[in-house]
């Protein structure tokens, strides 16, 4: 028995079709004001930028995709779609791809896809799956930029993705910079990263395609409970629910207090390791007696920084920070603290050394 079609949306050049006024810059939905209000309110581009956006087939970031297209003309905005295949679901992975190169084409936009196994990387590395991919992602996408001059990334995070972010660090203990979750602009490789997403939820997203009639592609790995993530996307936020539905915007504005308040204490750490900081061929040095007279939140804070500096894919967990902490102050045991796959932290006489895992490996 032939497989049965799926339903195909308005095509994109029907009259009929109410994407086209949105493909083509016209009027504004409700949430694509919502979205150009976040883009203006944390100054995500400049006039004239060059953006790359990663595009992988889902609803939000093809909605994302959509809402930068209606006002690159306001912006004069050179926008370029980029898409990875990982090649984790097999002729599912093919599809996303053909159906992002669709929409590029029809967009008249230019495409960029790349093709890696994200598993066979992961071995060879002796990585986590999830790291690999988003390191390999990344990768991809700042290359892009650098290639086209393009001097921002936008990715497709979410409100619900912050707050998912927010629980996951608070469960695995991260600390309280992990309670900032998702930042709405930082920097990858001297290219700025921009979520204009982070004050939509994905059931306005999902709503605001199908009002137009509009396709998207869904990834089943996210259906699948047994990952920490998804569980906690499908399991744990809808109980929360039951006891505030807008736990999400608890959780994002939970999140952006966070921020502003870590923000305050940084320039005191910056202060700090402007002046006991040393970068060599091995990596980041610091004065190790200058360090053990901090105060512990000092030190965690300082570890957290030098950690983001030298693994930007480790994630620390409280555990991991305050083993490094005791690995300065204690003159007994080990020397050294390995990361595996991220970092080395090696005490010596004085001195506290953060070197890379690229660098370790190489030596």
């Amino acid at each position: 028995m032939p497989k049965k079609k799926p339903r195909s949306a308005k095509p994109l050049d029907s009259p009929a079709s109410p994407a086209t006024a949105l493909l083509s810059g016209g009027p504004h939905d409700p949430l694509f004001s919502n979205i150009r209000r976040t883009i203006m309110e944390h100054n995500m581009f400049e006039r004239g930028e060059g953006v790359i956006v990663a595009v992988s087939g889902g609803a939000d970031l093809i909605t994302l995709l959509l809402a930068l297209n209606s006002i690159a003309e306001e912006f004069s905005l050179r926008l370029r779609v980029a898409h990875l295949n990982h090649g984790l679901r097999g002729e599912e992975s093919d599809g996303d791809e053909e159906f992002v190169q669709r929409l590029a084409n029809k967009l008249g936009l230019p495409f960029h896809r790349k093709r890696v196994n994200v598993r066979r990387q992961a071995s060879e590395r002796q990585e986590n799956l999830e790291a690999t991919a988003r390191e390999e992602r990344y990768r991809f996408l700042t290359n892009l930029a650098k290639r086209y001059k393009c001097r921002a990334v936008a990715t497709g995070h979410t409100l619900d993705d912050q707050a998912e972010t927010v629980l996951h660090h608070l469960v695995r203990s991260s600390g309280i910079d992990g309670l900032v979750g998702i930042a709405p602009v930082w920097e990858f490789a001297g290219i700025k990263v921009i979520r204009p997403l982070l004050d939509v939820t994905r059931r306005e997203l999902r709503g605001f395609l199908r009002a137009i009639g509009f396709e998207h592609r869904t990834d089943t790995t996210n259906l699948d409970v047994s990952l920490t993530r998804n569980y906690i996307r499908h399991e744990i936020l809808p109980r929360l629910e039951r006891i505030n539905p807008r736990v999400r915007e608890a959780l994002g504005r939970f999140a952006e207090i966070a921020r502003e308040e870590i923000a305050a204490w940084e320039q005191e750490e910056v202060d700090w390791l402007g002046t006991y900081r040393e970068h060599t061929d091995e990596g980041i040095q610091i004065n190790r007696e200058a360090f053990c007279a901090l105060s512990p939140a000092a030190q965690r804070r300082v570890v957290r920084r030098l950690l983001m500096e030298c693994a930007p894919d480790l994630h620390p967990t409280l555990e991991i920070v305050d083993s490094i902490r005791d690995l300065a102050v204690s003159q007994k045991g080990g020397r050294k603290r390995t990361l595996r796959g991220h970092a080395v932290v090696t005490r010596r006489k004085n001195q506290l050394v953060f070197s890379p895992w690229a660098s370790v490996t190489r030596r």
